[in-house]
């Protein structure tokens, strides 16, 4: 698939989460205020259990979703949120994969390995990185055994600035302003 095509695709899936997500939060307001009713007017145990039910519907549902329909695996941050590239269904098979610049309304920070079951994509080829990024774990890449390329979204001098604590010898980092580099000097 050629740069721009996936990089099409990909927007539509992040536009489409968002959307997702709106609704989910939208849900989980919903069931929160129903909790809130139900403890004023009823009891406040039956309120306690319908809001912890309520969180833990959003929890599970965020996860899915993300996994779903991104392939990415998240976690909170201070400052924003770190992501890294998983196996998913949707995305089996696809060489190129991507992080999203902003997700749930936070900045994509970091560039991070999953923790859990999740395993990262051996078969991602190309990475995609939003100017948004500005560390890489060191254990990131661990997994991504066929990644052969990085295309930053920033200028070079943009991309001398990322954290970056991960082995990148033996990649092609590219950035927006067209330069092709094999870089070890960030990490």
């Amino acid at each position: 698939m050629e740069n721009k095509d996936f990089l099409k695709v990909f927007d539509e899936r992040v536009k489409k989460f968002n959307r997702s997500y709106l609704t989910l939060v939208i849900a989980a307001g919903a069931v929160m205020a129903a909790a809130v009713a139900a403890a004023v007017l009823w009891r406040v145990s039956v309120g306690l259990l319908l809001g912890l039910g309520g969180a833990v519907f959003y929890a599970a549902l965020l996860s899915d979703m993300m996994k779903r329909e991104l392939g990415l695996w998240y976690k909170r941050t201070e400052g924003g949120v770190a992501c890294s590239v998983i196996r998913s269904k949707r995305a089996e098979g696809e060489a190129e994969r991507a992080l999203p610049q902003r997700l749930m309304w936070l900045d994509v920070t970091a560039l991070c390995a999953p923790e859990g079951k999740d395993a990262p994509d051996a078969c991602a080829e190309t990475l995609y990185l939003p100017v948004s990024v500005k560390r890489i774990e060191a254990d990131a890449l661990s997994g991504m055994a066929a990644l052969k390329r990085i295309v930053y979204g920033g200028s070079a001098e943009e991309w001398r600035e990322v954290l970056c604590e991960a082995d990148l010898s033996g990649i092609e980092i590219e950035t927006q302003s067209a330069e092709c580099e094999e870089v070890n000097e960030a990490s």
